[in-house]
């Protein structure tokens, strides 16, 4: 009877890991294509200011939160980013879904290594500064229907804010 309940779980496995890959990928095509911010929870400049991002940088970081756009896609097993601005778009590198590390510059000028990872249905982006390595700004991605919630935090301080991005 101990072969057929390690079968049983194994199976039941298979399938519950099936099922999340659905969850995952089904997530991904919802996250895909064009949003536009429409709020903010918390405090942008508060976070951004604590951040040490320059004030010019801050000013156009706070115009894109009122009304910003941004393309989203999930290309070659990777998170890609784009800023469709007023006068040109900005295209971030993109972020391979496998939670490798990539050499990114944050807003404030500072090299950072920058992992992507799917973890339960929420895409969580994690920006280690070299400098310090206790220095880290978590992202997390959240698709519910037409609408994004979009967190980013201080882990040091706990200061966030979250902004929210509807489907256009």
């Amino acid at each position: 009877f101990a072969d057929v309940g390690a079968a049983d779980s194994q199976a039941r496995s298979r399938r519950h890991s099936r099922f999340l890959t659905l969850i995952c990928k089904a997530t991904m095509e919802a996250l895909t294509g064009k949003w536009k911010v429409v709020g903010e929870e918390g405090s942008m400049s508060a976070f951004l200011t604590e951040r040490g991002v320059p004030l010019p940088v801050r000013k156009v970081l706070e115009l894109m939160s009122k009304g910003g756009e941004f393309e989203f896609a999930i290309k070659d097993n990777a998170f890609c980013e784009t800023e469709i601005g007023m006068i040109r778009n900005t295209v971030k590198p993109p972020l391979p879904l496998d939670g490798s590390p990539q050499d990114v510059t944050t807003p404030s000028g500072d090299p950072c290594f920058t992992t992507c990872v799917w973890e339960d249905g929420t895409l969580k982006i994690t920006e280690t500064m070299k400098a310090d390595s206790t220095d880290i700004v978590n992202q997390e991605i959240v698709v519910d229907g037409s609408t994004i919630k979009r967190t980013y935090t201080n882990k040091k301080t706990g200061t966030f804010f979250t902004g929210i991005l509807n489907k256009i």
